[in-house]
C-alpha cells in the first residue's frame, strides 16, 4: 500500500469456509516502511456471511484499529426481523436493515459476483460507519494493471459519488480471477493519493499473469562502491 509514492503499509485478507458452512473474510492492514517507525496502528476486520438464494448475506461485522487511535465497531445482521444491531464499546443502537444490506468489507465478494454473472449495473445497499449508505460502482474500460506477480488485464470501475465529492475509489478487476480485485486506489479531495495492488496471490492460478521483462544488465559494465 502506497501513499503517493511511499509505501505506508501491507494489506492481507483470506478468505476461508467454517465448520457450520459460513463463510469468513478477514483482512488486515498494518504499517510498513518508515511509517512503522512512527505508527503502530493495526487495522483488522472480518465478515461472517453465508450464500443465501444466491446472494451474499452478511450475519457478522467486526473492525478494530489499534495503535495511538483506538476504534471499534461490531455488527449483528438480524435478517429474521430485519434488524442491525451495533456496538462500538461505548453505547449500542439498532438500525432497520433494507433487503441486500452488506457490510464493507463483503461487497468487494458482491461486486466480483455481480460483474462473473454480466451484471452492467452495480448497486449497493452498505452498512459502514454506523449507518446505511447507498453506493453505485460505474464500469469503464479494460487496462492492462502492473502487478508484483506481473501483468494482468483488469475491468476498470469507479464510484460513483452523488455528493459531488472531490474523492475518488477506483478498482481493476480481473476477469481472469474471478474479477478478484489486483489493484484499488482512494484519492483525497487535496489529491493524495492511496493505491493498492496485488503483491502475492494463493489459492488461484497465477499463471494467468504474463511476467514483466525486466531490463538485463550490461554484462560490460560495472560499478565500484
Amino acid at each position: 500500500m502506497q501513499y503517493n509514492s511511499l509505501t505506508v503499509g501491507e494489506l492481507n485478507q483470506t478468505l476461508s469456509t467454517l465448520e457450520n458452512g459460513d463463510r469468513l473474510l478477514r483482512s488486515e492492514t498494518r504499517p510498513r516502511g518508515l511509517v512503522s517507525l512512527f505508527r503502530s496502528d493495526n487495522v483488522e476486520e472480518q465478515s461472517r456471511w453465508r450464500d443465501y438464494q444466491g446472494t451474499i448475506q452478511p450475519l457478522e461485522y467486526r473492525y478494530e484499529r489499534t495503535g495511538r487511535r483506538p476504534k471499534f465497531l461490531h455488527m449483528l445482521f438480524d435478517w429474521q426481523d430485519y434488524q442491525l444491531d451495533m456496538d462500538d464499546k461505548k453505547h449500542p443502537w439498532s438500525l432497520t436493515l433494507k433487503p441486500g444490506t452488506l457490510d464493507r468489507l463483503i461487497y468487494q465478494l458482491a461486486v466480483m459476483r455481480d460483474l462473473s454473472n454480466g451484471e452492467q449495473e452495480l448497486q449497493y445497499h452498505i452498512a459502514d460507519g454506523g449507518k446505511l449508505k447507498h453506493h453505485e460502482i460505474l464500469i469503464l474500460e479494460t487496462e492492462t494493471v502492473s502487478t508484483s506477480l506481473g501483468t494482468i488485464e483488469a475491468v476498470k470501475l469507479v464510484r460513483d459519488r452523488d455528493d459531488d465529492s472531490d474523492r475518488q475509489t477506483i478498482l481493476w478487476c480481473a476477469p481472469s480471477l474471478g474479477y478478484l480485485t489486483v489493484k484499488l486506489q482512494h484519492i483525497e479531495k487535496d489529491g493524495a493519493t492511496f493505491t493498492a495492488s496485488l503483491r502475492e496471490l494463493t489459492g488461484r492460478d497465477t499463471s494467468v499473469f504474463t511476467p514483466e521483462q525486466r531490463p538485463v544488465n550490461n554484462p560490460g559494465f560495472r560499478t565500484t562502491p
